[in-house]
């Protein structure tokens, strides 16, 4: 076979794959046009309106299980190349589930900061569960020096949401 032939033997392939993948005629002579899924209005989730705070002030959240907990953001400090938020939470509801991957730091131009490890600083938060009356503090370590913390907020969320968010001083 020659370039020629199979260059047409391609074309003609890609052509009748084409047709088989395209809409079928509505029999208007009109092209099917999709149509948009339709969403009702109670599919969409409620907005929630996300409460700010300055470091030292407590905030009652209410995570998505129900439970009910006391967050506060205690400090921030930068040591060396990582910069030390303390935290305390309280669990006044339910079981409150904690872990330090519910933290996230948003620096002053709006880079997010995940926690990272760093076995030299004591009391680390790691995780665990609270039930009603419990409290645990500790610190959530984060990459980063003082212009990350410059007009930083320090960000809670739980399962994709997100609960409340303290704003390091300037």
């Amino acid at each position: 076979m020659t370039r020629l032939g199979l260059l047409g033997l391609l074309l003609l392939v890609a052509a009748l794959a084409a047709c088989q993948q395209s809409p079928a005629a509505s029999g208007t002579g009109q092209p099917a046009v999709a149509q948009p899924p339709s969403v009702s209005p109670s599919a969409s989730p409620s907005p929630v309106r996300l409460q700010g705070y300055r470091f030292g002030r407590h905030a009652t959240v209410t995570l998505p299980s129900g439970a009910v907990a006391d967050v506060v953001v205690e400090s921030a400090a930068v040591r060396g190349k990582v910069i030390v938020v303390k935290i305390a939470l309280t669990g006044r509801s339910g079981r409150v589930d904690y872990t330090q991957l519910d933290w996230s730091l948003i620096t002053g131009d709006g880079l997010a900061l995940n926690p990272g490890a760093d076995d030299t600083v004591p009391n680390r938060l790691v995780a665990g569960v609270l039930t009603p009356g419990e409290k645990v503090s500790g610190s959530v370590l984060f990459a980063g020096g003082k212009d990350q913390l410059y007009a930083a907020r320090v960000l809670y969320s739980f399962s994709g949401t997100d609960l409340a968010y303290w704003v390091a001083p300037a």
